[in-house]
């Protein structure tokens, strides 16, 4: 199946044109359409895992596995840099559009979305990692809109260990929380 992004940005060298205007020149101030790249960062997404399910909630394997109905937890570097090999769009500038957009977690009290903390998966390994929290609306909306999934993915195997809890509780202050069978 041929998952097509919005405003043809793939026809007629449409791609290559938008990020060509996406580009900064010395001296001058980029003006990015964050929800342009997020659309195109959605659609390279979906066509991922339309090739390799597996991208998704598959603890070991997966840069981003759902934890509770409202977030994934996604691997720092890894959900970055699989997203720059689909997309071809920097690390950097896919953080960015992410954390702008409010698809990717800014967490209370933290310069960067993305923290260190204690998980488990299914087999009961435990082992600390680098990750940050995005949107499940985000991962869910991609599948749908792009590649046509027409159902939820459940949540992983992937728990965030409890002691963890009290400390991402007042990180999302003011945020929705993470629900409980996130924790474990």
């Amino acid at each position: 199946m041929q998952v097509s992004c919005p405003a043809c940005v793939h026809s007629a060298g449409g791609y290559a044109q938008m990020k060509n205007n996406l580009s900064v020149n010395p001296g001058e101030r980029a003006v990015r359409d964050y929800q342009q790249i997020l659309i195109e960062i959605q659609g390279h997404l979906a066509r991922q895992y339309l090739k390799e399910p597996d991208i998704l909630n598959e603890p070991g394997r997966s840069p981003a596995m759902k934890i509770d109905p409202f977030y994934y937890l996604v691997l720092h570097p890894e959900f970055l840099d699989s997203l720059t090999r689909w997309s071809g769009f920097s690390p950097g500038l896919i953080e960015d559009t992410l954390v702008r957009t409010g698809n990717l977690v800014r967490l209370a009290g933290n310069d960067s979305p993305f923290i260190t903390l204690g998980v488990r998966w299914e087999q009961g390994l435990e082992i600390r990692v680098k990750a940050g929290f995005v949107l499940a609306d985000f991962i869910e909306n991609s599948l749908k809109i792009y590649a046509r999934v027409n159902r939820i993915l459940p949540v992983s195997g992937l728990v965030i260990l409890e002691q963890e809890q009290e400390a991402l509780h007042a990180l999302f202050q003011g945020k929705t929380r993470l629900n409980r069978i996130a924790f474990g």
